[in-house]
């Protein structure tokens, strides 16, 4: 590559980390303005075409999104222009661009500052009306600025398979006339807590993501942190939300730790924990108090404080593994699922009770709901060892790497049994 082609790939990449950082900003004031998410997605592709070609010869902007957004918002009008000509509204849409040209703030050249719209956009993206995948593909796509590529690969699927979802969802949102609008005050909580279990998937699927080489995906659970920390700024003071917070902040500490040079899962005993990020460790605990503060306790709130836990052990074997156990007890009051069931029963067997932790897991496993969890096979399989009994271990854990579905989490759960059993004959 020559110096001239280099430069055009520098200068590339630049102009597409601006576009994906006022990506949404600019999507949720357009069609706020233009009430069309189709028109303001076009309108933006647009704009970001011109940038391509005036950044690459002129430089990046003094003010990219400033740029972008009086761009985008004279491709909207003129794409407006030219429909007009082949509609039978031709009265309605004459209406609503002399609206819009009258309008100051759609047409002066000056650099705009215009109100964040993006909680707007996002209770659109995941109103109950669509499907969750849906919800979690549109606010990738949407708020995130993520390309149907790229959300496609995250969830293992055909790029085709993606769009088509997006399509739909769009389409579900034009026919239903689903409002780009924040819900009223009788339904906002509601409501928010079906965005926040959106957040909470995305960061779960960076976190475990199958989409990838590896295990975790740094990218996609700033994103998700992003998001939960744009609510909280203009929905402030809900605890849920600073508990959400709190938890992915303590999770996300851990992500440099969570895997070796060859991408494969450290358990979290085996972390160095001179790699978790202190810093984050500090948000998680300021998010945690002040939820806490406001005395509404929810499920987030205690996730976070078994992490928080975790977080402030200065070694795997001082964990206050009572402690956690009786927020697991608590957490079921909320959310008493049988993987909070199986989570419980595993922190019992860390407080040196390996049969009544056993006990647990065959009553989950007899109920046949994780029968397909890798982890409960883990689980079993520790237990049964605390207990000597090697052989039924042995199965135990090849069951949980049969099932398991990412090659390297495999690889560690074989490690794991072969280091168990590697002085026995």
């Amino acid at each position: 590559m020559n110096k001239k082609d280099n430069r055009t790939a520098i200068i590339d990449k630049a102009i597409e980390r601006v576009v994906r950082d006022c990506y949404g900003k600019i999507l949720s004031q357009l069609t706020y303005q233009f009430k069309n998410l189709d028109l303001a997605e076009e309108a933006i592709q647009e704009a970001t075409i011109s940038a391509l070609r005036h950044w690459q010869e002129q430089g990046i902007a003094s003010d990219p999104e400033a740029w972008l957004y009086i761009a985008a918002k004279r491709k909207a009008i003129d794409i407006i222009r030219k429909n007009q000509t082949h509609t039978k509204k031709q009265h309605a849409l004459t209406q609503h661009n002399k609206i819009i040209e009258n309008d100051s703030f759609v047409t002066d050249n000056s650099s705009p500052s215009f109100q964040d719209r993006r909680l707007e956009l996002i209770f659109t993206c995941c109103h109950p009306a669509l499907e969750t995948s849906s919800q979690v593909a549109l606010t990738l796509n949407t708020i995130c600025g993520f390309s149907t590529d790229e959300i496609a690969k995250a969830f293992l699927l055909k790029r085709a398979t993606m769009a088509q979802r997006l399509v739909r969802a769009k389409r579900k949102i034009a026919k239903a006339r689903i409002p780009y609008a924040i819900p009223t005050a009788d339904q906002l909580e509601q409501r928010l807590n079906g965005v926040m279990g959106v957040i909470y998937l995305i960061f779960n699927e960076a976190y475990y993501s199958k989409g990838s080489q590896y295990l975790s995906s740094t990218a996609l659970a700033e994103e998700a942190i992003q998001l939960a920390e744009l609510i909280n700024q203009q929905l402030p003071h809900r605890a849920e939300l600073l508990g959400l917070l709190a938890l992915m902040q303590f999770n996300f500490a851990r992500f440099k730790a969570r895997l070796d040079k060859f991408g494969r899962s450290i358990n979290l005993k085996d972390q160095n924990r001179q790699l978790w990020s202190s810093n984050r460790i500090d948000k998680g605990n300021q998010y945690l108090n002040a939820a806490v503060a406001l005395k509404r306790l929810g499920s987030y709130q205690i996730q976070a404080a078994i992490s928080a836990v975790h977080s402030t052990s200065e070694t795997f074997e001082q964990t206050d593994w009572l402690q956690i156990y009786g927020l697991y007890q608590k957490l079921q009051q909320y959310q008493n699922s049988p993987v909070v069931q199986l989570n419980a029963a595993i922190t019992l067997a860390y407080t040196q009770k390996p049969l009544a932790a056993l006990n647990q897991i065959e009553k989950l496993e007899q109920a046949g709901h994780l029968n397909q969890y890798h982890l409960l096979f883990v689980a079993k399989a520790f237990c049964l060892k605390k207990l000597g009994d090697n052989k039924a271990s042995t199965m135990a854990m090849k069951t949980a790497i049969a099932l398991s579905d990412n090659q390297f989490q495999k690889d560690y759960f074989q490690q794991e049994l072969e280091s168990w059993f590697k002085n026995i004959s």
